[in-house]
């Protein structure tokens, strides 16, 4: 009987060692397993791409968390050899800008090397774009978008003062925000515009309104300077002179004409 006891514990120890063994054996097996899984050298799940299912890479995490909400922060880079996706940073290189502002890029990509590339100084609101044509043939280089910003609207002769919107420059003109300035007017009852440029030297700028006569042969035209406050917050026309022109020359006219003839209805800024 007692043989048989001792014999039973004997039989009963191997068989518990045994497992022991096995289980640690299998434990190993499944944290080799888990470590490979979790892309610790392994191939259990590959980088993803366009055809494979898999893991997504850090690059990859990045990009999309730019597309999703927050853009990506990167500085000092050449942005030519970033992947696609929706950057903010400073001081690029390869940009529209020399100059180390803080500004936001938009990257995508299409097929055959093609590349598109969108640049903003969030600053100043200045936007570039640029291609890269099928696999880097060609591109045109930056290329700047023209932004407008309605500074101001309404009818105004010459005896008022124009309270802008928006400040047309930092507090001298030497700040200029506004490369050049689109004005509407009314002159003889026609509504145009005029394009004039930022001095920064002096703050006016100057356009020119123009009318023609019923029969075309004539073309009264107005020279008109509208000056901005120090600190750019307002605008008044501060000079003006009509010109008769048509088939004896020009006839200088007076410079102060009747405020019926002419309004100014819209000054906007252009960036």
């Amino acid at each position: 009987m007692e043989e048989q006891v001792i014999t039973r514990l004997i039989l009963d120890r191997g068989f518990f060692m045994d497992n022991i063994e096995k289980t640690n054996m299998n434990n190993a097996e499944t944290s080799e397993k888990l470590m490979n899984h979790i892309q610790r050298g392994g191939d259990t799940h590959p980088v993803v791409d366009g055809q494979t299912s898999g893991f997504m890479s850090a690059d990859m995490y990045n990009a999309l968390g730019g597309f999703l909400g927050m853009r990506q922060w990167v500085q000092n880079v050449d942005i030519n050899t970033l992947p696609a996706g929706l950057y903010e940073g400073a001081n690029f290189t390869n940009g529209p800008l020399q100059q180390n502002v803080i500004s936001e890029v938009d990257i995508t990509y299409g097929r055959d090397g093609r590349k598109q590339f969108r640049y903003t100084n969030n600053g100043w609101a200045t936007t570039w774009e640029k291609t890269v044509h099928t696999n880097g043939e060609f591109t045109l280089g930056w290329a700047s978008i023209s932004k407008e910003v309605i500074l101001w609207e309404g009818d105004n002769k010459f005896d008022k003062e124009i309270v802008l919107k928006q400040a047309a420059h930092g507090g001298s003109a030497s700040t200029v925000y506004y490369k050049s300035y689109k004005i509407v007017y009314q002159y003889y009852g026609n509504i145009k515009s005029d394009i004039c440029y930022s001095n920064p030297f002096k703050n006016e700028v100057t356009f020119n309104a123009i009318n023609i006569a019923n029969n075309s042969s004539e073309a009264l035209m107005a020279e008109i300077a509208l000056t901005f406050s120090n600190d750019g917050k307002t605008a008044k026309v501060g000079a003006f002179r009509e010109i008769l022109l048509g088939k004896n020359g020009v006839t200088p006219g007076s410079t102060f004409p009747n405020t019926n003839n002419f309004s100014i209805k819209q000054i906007i800024g252009i960036i």
